[in-house]
């Protein structure tokens, strides 16, 4: 009997757990994919080169290197003594070659195709290059971000996404489902903030591209989806535009001619900046980080006369006619009559611009001295009750 309590005894000492090593860790498949998208690919190969074992790991689990950012990586920048102007090199070779080197020695280790994720930002890239990331057999990658990148023809990289989404493509094309080219800044400002929004001024060209590839590739910009767009409506007229301003629902009827913007339809969404780490897949890339609310976009055309620069507030074709460039005067005026309403906007402050009638009662004063009216918001110097000019001067404002 007591030989037997020894051996449980013993036994009971042998099975104590013993603490993981970082190995044991890692070689759980799910830890180490959502581990390497957080370091550098330095940082991979570092790891790599400690000993057999983890260059094991790192070489041959697929997904290691689904998510690629080479914006800090020396190899694949443009350095000074690259400008040297070499006769045997095309402008292509000269201003792509540190990238090429790159791909090539990935294309060596065999992991160039498992790259879902591409993120060149600030660097050299050319529109060849591109071309050949998005069109090229060699590649795999879903999301590209080539950000502030210097030396990128745009033109020839339009024409690569018109070839991606031609009508004659091949079954599963284009691959690229997400480009990042607009934005300079990582933010969700598309969901959390109203209002016009902080980007680049884009090109007809640019506009004309991305309703070309519509519902194929999703980019950090939006195009308007105002009901005269011929992109969004099928009894629109007017030519794509650019959104520029984002915006709640409609202040009467609390919704939308075209429908608010949700999560769950990740195929009309913009971007959302950083690219996603964790997946390559185009819902996370739309998907806001935190906080977020329905939403649409639309071009200053679209809500000419119907949008308040203050407080953002804005009515819809059904609920206010409002005035835009294309319509006339008299379809104006018989509209207005017919759904019996007053002017929703107006401008009384050329810095203010159109507002509605609540923030021009908040910001417009009549002043009691010389009866003119004036904005105390961009006044400078003016009081509740007095303009500016009167104040600065006196005008005798000492005896009232």
């Amino acid at each position: 009997m007591r030989q037997a309590s020894s051996i449980h005894a013993d036994t009971h000492q042998e099975l104590e757990p013993v603490p993981a090593s970082l190995f044991d860790l890692l070689h759980n498949s799910l830890i180490l994919l959502n581990t390497v998208p957080h370091l550098s690919i330095s940082s991979i190969l570092n790891l790599a080169a400690t000993d057999h074992a983890f260059r094991a790991l790192i070489y041959h689990t697929p997904g290691v290197f689904r998510h690629v950012n080479l914006t800090r990586v020396r190899r694949a920048q443009l350095n000074g003594c690259s400008h040297d102007h070499d006769e045997t090199l095309t402008e292509d070779e000269l201003y792509s070659g540190p990238l090429r080197n790159v791909f090539a020695a990935l294309k060596h280790r065999n992991w160039l195709h498992h790259v879902q994720t591409l993120v060149l930002d600030r660097l050299s890239v050319t529109a060849e290059l591109c071309s050949e990331i998005i069109n090229g057999a060699s590649y795999n990658v879903r999301i590209l971000s080539i950000r502030d990148v210097t030396n990128l023809n745009h033109a020839r990289l339009q024409g690569a996404l018109y070839y991606a989404c031609r009508k004659s493509r091949p079954s599963g094309a284009p691959r690229l489902k997400a480009l990042y080219v607009f934005g300079s800044s990582d933010d969700d400002s598309w969901w959390t903030q109203r209002g016009p929004i902080a980007a680049s001024s884009m090109s007809e060209a640019w506009v004309s591209c991305m309703a070309a590839c519509q519902s194929l590739i999703a980019f950090d910009a939006m195009l308007c989806r105002g009901p005269r767009h011929v992109n969004a409506s099928r009894g629109g007229s007017a030519s794509p535009a650019a959104a520029t301003v984002t915006l709640s629902a409609c202040a009467s009827c609390g919704t939308a001619p075209e429908t608010l913007l949700h999560p769950h339809s990740p195929a009309v969404m913009p971007l959302v900046a950083p690219p996603p780490l964790l997946s390559s897949s185009l819902g996370a890339a739309t998907m806001p980080h935190a906080y977020w609310s329905p939403f649409t976009a639309r071009c200053n055309e679209c809500l000419r006369g119907r949008y308040c620069a203050s407080c953002h507030k804005w009515w819809c074709e059904a609920c206010y006619a409002g005035t835009r460039g294309d319509a006339t005067l008299d379809s104006v005026v018989d509209a207005m009559c017919a759904l019996r309403l007053k002017r929703q906007v107006s401008k009384s402050c050329w810095e203010c611009g159109d507002n509605c009638e609540s923030c021009i009662g908040q910001t417009q004063r009549v002043c009691r001295k010389c009866c003119g009216g004036y904005c105390t918001k961009h006044n400078e110097g003016s009081s509740a009750s007095h303009c500016d000019w009167c104040v600065s001067r006196g005008r005798g404002l000492g005896r009232l």
